[in-house]
């Protein structure tokens, strides 16, 4: 069976806030209908982070709910924290893109953050879904129930609903990509510890040639030719370091090294 590919157009979230240029809201917006009418199906069209960081997507929760308008779009948001993932939810964002990087260097050039402070800010956001779980069936309830809630209230009930269902969805999506993230970073661990290892045996092999020597001349048998030998001594010595540089020379080209 042939997989399912999903392109998803990041260039008007990615390629805008590369720029310094500011492109109005306008533009924009016929720049996104004109993704989706070429039949893109999702697109990350905004990103919340504080406008005086980002000027160039200030209008993001403009976009969002213009985005959000155009039928059969996934529409995606970027979001550093938990204030940005309630912003773009009240705009009626689809899905949120956390940027979590594996490189400490990396995230804090990136979003000032360490990999760990994003892992916990990614933590807050799935909490969104405690309280809007219990939320969704309640409102569920005060629905099904005849006379509780009027006719003229009623409408704003479904649009909680509906927002409460979005939360939801949302933040399985995230816990989704919060265990693939501590997947990585156990995998990493494996694959540093693994790489520790690889080197301590390889210098442990170096180290056990002169160790073997010292150790077959220092058992003290009475008849061992090489002691009344005037060269014996620097002979030993030039085998054990001839050995030992074979093998660091031989690690290094296998990558233990």
């Amino acid at each position: 069976m042939t997989p399912d590919v999903i392109i998803s157009e990041v260039g008007t979230r990615d390629g805008l806030q590369s720029v310094k240029a500011v492109m109005p809201t306008p533009a924009k917006l016929a720049w996104i209908d004109a993704l989706a009418a070429a039949g893109l199906r999702e697109i990350e069209v905004a990103s919340f982070v504080p406008p005086r960081l980002m000027p160039q997507l200030a209008d993001s929760a403009e976009v969002v709910r213009h985005a959000a308008c155009l039928p059969g779009l996934v529409v995606l948001a970027l979001v550093p924290n938990l204030k940005g993932a309630q912003a773009a939810i009240a705009a009626g964002a689809h899905k949120l893109t956390m940027p979590i990087s594996a490189s400490e260097a990396h995230s804090l050039a990136n979003v000032r953050k360490t990999p760990a402070a994003m892992v916990e800010e990614l933590r807050e956001v799935v909490r969104l879904r405690r309280f809007s779980s219990p939320m969704r069936q309640g409102l569920d309830l005060l629905q099904e129930q005849p006379g509780l809630v009027g006719d003229a209230l009623l409408p704003y009930f479904r649009d909680v609903t509906e927002h409460a269902i979005r939360v939801s969805e949302l933040a399985d999506n995230i816990r989704d990509l919060l265990t693939s993230l501590l997947e990585l970073r156990v995998a990493q661990v494996a694959n540093h510890l693994n790489v520790i290892m690889r080197k301590l045996t390889a210098w442990a092999g170096i180290v056990l040639v002169p160790t073997l020597i010292a150790g077959i001349y220092g058992m003290n048998f009475k008849f061992m030719p090489e002691l009344g030998w005037k060269y014996g001594y620097p002979v030993v010595w030039l085998i054990a370091i001839l050995i030992s540089l074979g093998l660091y020379r031989a690690f290094r080209r296998s990558g233990w090294l």
